[in-house]
């Protein structure tokens, strides 16, 4: 085996491992190599000794038929923020310098949980607080593209060595943009998942040895490539047949006609304060009312569903009197007339109406310009 399988991404690595064409140990030291031999200064801490104890683990379990998990022989490395039992993990603060941990951070014990042989640490800006890579203690870390150009933070070492191939994958961490911004300033991908789906609790920072996490921290994957081909460019629908043009083109009256009830143009107001009403209401051809309320004829209220149909509830423009008035107090709005004798508003106001509440329409006019003009 060549080190061109250094340069596949995480899920070929595993292939080649599962069908037996390259061992756990023969793939991790190809990407020991790689690490030995790189300039970026991406790989900051090494654990090359309980790697190998790692992959041949790995490969006495398979040859066993027992692999533990999903990532069983794959080698990896792990951003130095997160805590490694027995490694030094410095999250690059001069203060941690000789920090090493007694307990994995949850994250990295799911991965060995998985298999996984983690093989070192990657760099990253002093207590992940910068957008570029860089600390007093192992110093800059240099785009694998181009290394006048910047990595990105606070993940900036992750996605370097998963872009330089050192790693097929690589545990990083987000907050504001730290595994995305380097996943796009080295031409990688990154992944922030739901805050809480992966546990952040032994994480740099917060300080080693708290139980809790830092607020809206949240671990995720550096990979050169996602599994599975890329998903096919979506198609651009055909126009209908009875389009003559784009939408600004086609005249307005029919722009109008596709447009939803509630989005067409609502009533103007003339000079004087007066709503200038459709025609059907100005001359008195408005939805009716009966015993129940307002009827439910097309309007330009919001949609309601109601039995067998869609229906529009009708906006309110007058309302109905009780049925023990005469025809004196009923509205009259129809062209050229105007409303005769006390209406309903006096008449429901009025102590000696015997009419119960639930008798009268539903809803009555409330502003004296609504009486007026309805």
């Amino acid at each position: 085996m060549t080190t061109d399988m250094t340069r596949e991404p995480a899920h070929a690595q595993m292939r080649a491992l599962r069908r037996g064409e390259i061992s756990s140990r023969e793939l991790l030291d190809l990407h020991l190599a790689r690490i030995d031999a790189d300039p970026l200064n991406a790989v900051v801490t090494h654990d090359d000794d309980a790697a190998r104890v790692a992959a041949r683990a790995a490969d006495d379990r398979r040859a066993a038929g027992t692999s533990t998990g999903i990532l069983d022989g794959l080698p990896m490395t792990v951003k130095d923020s997160f805590e490694t039992a027995g490694l030094r993990t410095t999250c690059g603060a001069e203060d941690l310098a000789g920090h090493i941990p007694a307990h994995d951070a949850l994250a990295v014990a799911r991965l060995r949980h998985q298999g996984a042989v983690i093989m070192g640490k990657t760099n990253t800006p002093a207590y992940c607080q910068d957008l570029h890579t860089d600390n007093p203690l192992f110093g800059r870390t240099l785009n694998p593209h181009d290394p006048e150009r910047t990595t990105g933070g606070s993940s900036g070492g992750p996605t370097a060595a998963v872009a330089a191939h050192l790693t097929p994958a690589d545990l990083g961490s987000d907050l504001a943009g730290s595994l995305r911004l380097p996943a796009h300033y080295c031409g990688v991908h990154g992944l922030r998942p739901t805050l809480g789906l992966v546990p952040a609790r032994g994480h740099i920072p917060r300080p080693p040895g708290w139980l809790t996490s830092g607020d809206m921290l949240t671990p995720g994957p550096q990979a050169p490539r996602p599994p599975g081909p890329p998903p096919p460019r979506p198609r651009p629908s055909p126009p209908r047949p009875d389009d003559t043009g784009t939408r600004r083109e086609q005249p307005l009256a029919r722009q109008a006609a596709h447009a939803p009830a509630h989005h067409r143009r609502t009533p103007r107001r003339r000079m004087g304060g007066r709503p200038e009403l459709p025609r059907r209401q100005r001359h008195g051809a408005g939805p009716r009312h009966g015993r129940t309320g307002p009827g439910l004829r097309g309007s330009d209220g919001p949609p309601h569903k109601g039995t067998g149909r869609l229906r529009r509830f009708s906006p309110p423009v007058r309302a109905t009197p009780p049925r023990h008035h005469d025809g004196r107090h009923r509205r009259r709005l129809s062209r050229g007339r105007t409303r005769r004798g006390p209406g309903p508003r006096a008449c429901f106001e009025s102590p000696a109406c015997p009419a119960t509440p639930g008798t009268h329409a539903r809803r009555v006019a409330e502003t004296p310009e609504q009486l007026r003009y309805q």
